[in-house]
């Protein structure tokens, strides 16, 4: 052994530690040893020079002992502080080995230990209910969670468990029911009023308003710590009212909650939840507020008050980012940006065992993606990885959503076949719970119905989306229904020659370019490509024709969206033939044909070569010809996309940030024994719409 200090040694080797411990007869006499390690740990981890890691190693030497004479009490105690710490560092499956075994020794204290040991039953049962829920053992969760409420003596005791249950039901695709759980308690904190009504929550809004006007963005960045802890629990709730409130499509619930936050904030202090309040605000100004200047306003302040307060906004970081950069920012930053928020956000989440909001921040990342011209292919393998991981994971809120977006993508792919009777929707429901997922869903047939030239079938998705979108103000899904649902009627009025179809085009045509002036420019080539379309039907001028879709097949080049450059040079193609110009119009169906089959969409190259096969050029040849002026060549389509950062979708950069192994491994009864010897880390762990002409006049504006 060598020398440590004034009376510790330690093994020169581990060979000669692993050497000295098997000489020790098996049976009784190494048990005692074993005993004799574990309370020696336990206190030496006391003292100021002890170590977490001394925890854990000695509850396995004692927990590996049973009998002896040992404390059932102080091992309770012992693996419910190795629980609570696994816990703190997202190590979820042996946080729930511990507390197990903390369970089964408290309920060796007695036939009630509610009654004789209420405050170690109270953390013991607490904490093995979160980390079940957690796991997604939802059964066994609940019914301790269940226990918790039975014998808790205060609401106050009460509430986190009431929150664990609440967040749990969301995940299980239950909204509905955890909106009404959060509305329980925030009515007996006596934090929300019984009723709403409509005018109370305009003049509420206006009092937010006129708060903002007065305080500064420094005023409110110095606005104090939130110290009473009652608030802070009420902004909790406050904080999961809202999520569920959206996910139901209960926009005057979503409201009431993020003003009653801003309120607490303003009056009481920051607290955890208070960058979420300011986020979510932000998308109302954006929204329904028409206030772009005042959203990015409150995306910034979200920002800073996360960076000032992250050890205590840490739990609602990962739903603040997604509100930032889904809803806010996607406007008018990058897409990489974009991408890169949400990529942090699903980190965060998954670090601090928010894992909903972690995998939902992933599942929009790849959403977003696939909407911002990402190759299909990595889109759909890293799809398909997540769905694997949510069904492991039991996240069935997420799961819902990205089995509606990934339709499209096997479609386009050529992996299903557009079966339009078996696209019908019949099966979706029509509970508040189901709004967003029925939105992904919706949207993925409608644009499967414009792409293959199914504009009846489009246009009925898009009555079925309208009104479900007003609970939706994101880029994409917004972006979405104008863009296709302009495309499916300009599409149904050239087929049926009815002016009602081409009337709605033109709508959603004004709707978007007003967007696009309003919240940002991400959207422009969209706009100019719908622009060209609707100018088709008034113009048969081959020079302006492609003078207007050139313009938007070059913009969507520009921003890398190349799945609009190559639909927009399709519907250049299409136009060109209508008025008798040919050799153009196959100029663009190649191009449009290579740019299909780059972004990887065989279905659409197959589609393509169905329609006009006999005069498409099969041989794959380079796109280097004169479509009108400018010349779209394969290096002017390549150039933007060598810029795509595909780590940002890979499964080394979305990676799971927590220890965590299906319920049915952590259910086995395995425990391992951690053996620290090096002593280096903590813990091992296995405005009104304007009127304007078009679009293209703006735009060179």
């Amino acid at each position: 052994v060598n020398t440590v200090g004034s009376g510790v040694y330690k093994f020169a080797h581990d060979r000669i530690q692993q050497a000295a411990y098997w000489m020790v007869p098996s049976g009784e006499e190494r048990d005692k040893l074993r005993i004799l390690i574990g309370k020696s740990l336990v206190e030496l981890a006391s003292q100021p020079e002890g170590k977490d890691w001394m925890l854990f190693v000695a509850a396995d030497h004692l927990n590996s002992c049973t009998g002896h004479g040992q404390d059932d009490l102080s091992l309770s105690e012992l693996n419910l502080v190795c629980g609570e710490k696994a816990s703190k560092v997202a190590a979820f499956v042996p946080a729930a080995l511990y507390l197990r075994l903390a369970l089964k020794y408290i309920r060796k204290l007695g036939d009630n230990p509610w009654e004789s040991h209420y405050d170690l039953s109270l953390r013991v049962y607490r904490e093995i209910t979160n980390i079940e829920l957690c796991l997604g053992n939802f059964d066994s969760g609940i019914e301790l969670g269940q226990q918790v409420i039975n014998n808790a003596h205060t609401l106050e005791d009460k509430l986190p468990t009431y929150l664990s249950l609440a967040v749990a039901k969301g995940r299980q695709h239950r909204h509905a029911e955890s909106l009404k759980l959060c509305q329980e308690a925030l009515l007996r904190l006596r934090a929300i009023p019984h009723r709403m009504h409509f005018l109370h929550m305009v003049r509420d809004v206006h009092i937010v308003k006129r708060l903002l006007r007065r305080y500064s963005n420094n005023g409110i960045l110095n606005l104090p710590l939130c110290q009473d802890m009652t608030k802070a629990t009420v902004m909790d709730f406050l904080t999961e009212y809202s999520v569920r409130a959206y996910h139901c499509g209960d926009h005057l619930k979503f409201l009431e909650s993020i003003v009653q936050k801003l309120r607490i904030t303003f009056k009481y202090g920051l607290a955890r939840g208070s960058a979420h309040a300011f986020a979510c605000f932000g998308v109302h100004l954006l929204g329904p507020g028409n206030d772009p200047e005042g959203a990015l306003r409150m995306a910034g302040l979200a920002r800073e008050i996360m960076s000032r307060m992250e050890r205590f906004s840490r739990p609602t970081n990962a739903l603040t980012l997604l509100s930032i950069a889904y809803f806010i920012e996607a406007w008018s930053f990058p897409r990489e940006h974009v991408m890169e928020t949400l990529q942090q956000a699903h980190h965060t989440g998954m670090a601090s065992g928010n894992i909903e909001m972690g995998f939902l921040n992933w599942a929009l990342c790849n959403i977003f993606a696939q909407n911002s011209g990402y190759p299909l292919e990595p889109i759909e393998r890293t799809g398909t990885e997540l769905m694997q991981q949510l069904r492991l994971y039991h996240v069935d809120s997420v799961l819902a959503m990205m089995k509606e977006t990934q339709l499209s993508v096997a479609c386009l792919l050529g992996k299903r076949e557009c079966d339009w009777d078996e696209l019908e929707p019949t099966e979706m429901k029509n509970e508040k719970s189901e709004t967003h997922s029925n939105i992904f869903g919706y949207l993925s047939r409608l644009e499967l119905g414009v792409y293959f030239g199914n504009f009846e079938f489009a246009c009925r998705m898009s009555a079925l989306v309208q009104p479900q979108m007003k609970f939706d103000w994101s880029y994409v899904g917004i972006c979405k229904e104008h863009f296709y649902s302009s495309l499916a009627f300009a599409g149904l009025a050239r087929k049926t020659r009815k002016g009602k179809y081409f009337t709605k085009a033109v709508k959603y045509a004004k709707r978007l370019r007003y967007l696009c002036r309003t919240r940002g420019l991400n959207a422009l080539h969209r706009c100019l490509l719908i622009e060209a379309e609707v100018l088709s039907f008034r113009c048969d001028s081959a020079p302006k024709l492609v003078e207007a879709y050139d313009k938007a097949i070059s913009a969507a080049n520009r921003v890398g969206y190349i799945q609009d450059a190559a639909f927009g040079s399709e519907l250049a193609g299409t136009a060109m033939l209508a008025i008798g110009e040919d050799t153009r119009g196959y100029k663009y169906l190649n191009q449009s044909r290579d740019l299909w089959r780059e972004y990887g969409a065989c279905a659409k190259v197959k589609h393509l070569l169905q329609l006009h096969g006999r005069r498409l050029d099969i041989s794959g040849r380079d796109t280097s010809e004169t479509v009108g002026d400018p010349i779209f060549t394969s290096g002017d389509f390549s150039e933007p996309r060598k810029y795509l950062d595909f780590d940002l979708l890979s499964e080394r950069s979305m990676k799971t940030d927590f220890h965590i192994i299906s319920s049915e491994a952590a259910g086995s009864g395995k425990q391992e024994v951690w053996d620290k010897r090096d002593g280096n880390s903590e813990i091992p762990t296995t405005s009104s719409d304007p009127s304007a002409d078009g679009v293209i006049n703006w735009a060179r504006q």
